[in-house]
């Protein structure tokens, strides 16, 4: 009888560690679900605001260029005119 109790332990006990390696098993992968689905919902966010920083300095590049070329164009206007005032002038002088 006794080795019948032994035997039916080491049952036991084998069932009891097989029970915890499977609830062990499902744990582990629950958290690497979660882990999975945060990363699904987090890469997004994190590369849309990677794109809408670099778009934004790419804007303001071109702003700054748009103004610097508007400037010159004033300049250009304002040498033209002077260009005109001069050629007006010596024509009327001859």
């Amino acid at each position: 009888m006794s080795s019948q109790k032994v035997d039916r332990n080491l049952l036991a006990d084998a069932a009891k560690e097989d029970v915890s390696s499977v609830i062990n098993i499902y744990t582990f992968l629950l958290i690497i679900a979660m882990m999975v689905i945060f990363l699904l919902l987090t890469i997004p966010k994190i590369y849309l605001a990677n794109q809408i920083y670099y778009e934004s300095k790419e804007v303001q590049k071109l702003r700054v260029q748009a103004q610097a070329l508007d400037e010159e164009r004033i300049l250009l206007e304002r040498k033209i005119e002077h260009m005109k005032f001069q050629n007006s002038v010596i024509y009327t002088m001859f």
